[in-house]
């Protein structure tokens, strides 16, 4: 087989495979006349479809908050404020740092330190941490 033309086979496929799974979701009813059905109730009339539907994501109820505990962290130091880490791993240098100068943690884990013992630690001390008045941010 030609190099070019198992090339050109394989753009044709793509480009095939991108217009489809772009469409995937959409319904068009044009040029498609509406079938005769029989009037039964004549009360109540079958609503027509014009135009392209297309399918629109649910709406999710919003939880309310689940803690009183605020979403940010102070550094008192520089005055930085950031996000409460969910995870240690992604927690900046100075919440580690600070884990640690409070008394909440031995030392600073790496991230290849943190077995599930290391790791419950951590959780339950960053869970004191967001408590502590000095780390609250200034409203």
């Amino acid at each position: 087989m030609d190099p070019i033309l198992g090339l050109g086979v394989i753009i044709f496929g793509y480009v095939i495979y991108a217009f489809v799974s772009s469409n995937a979701g959409e319904v068009s009813d044009a040029g498609v006349e509406p079938e005769a059905e029989p009037e039964a109730e004549p009360e109540a009339p079958a609503p027509k479809l014009t135009g392209t539907l297309v399918s629109q994501p649910k709406a999710k109820a919003k939880a309310p908050a689940a803690s009183s505990a605020p979403a940010m962290l102070r550094n008192p130091e520089t005055g930085d404020v950031s996000a409460v880490p969910t995870n240690y791993r992604f927690a900046k240098r100075w919440i580690k740092t600070a884990l640690v100068e409070e008394g909440l943690l031995d030392k600073v884990y790496r991230n290849n330190e943190l077995d599930e013992e290391a790791s419950a630690a951590v959780k339950a001390a960053l869970g004191s941490f967001k408590e502590l008045e000095k780390y609250q941010p200034v409203d």
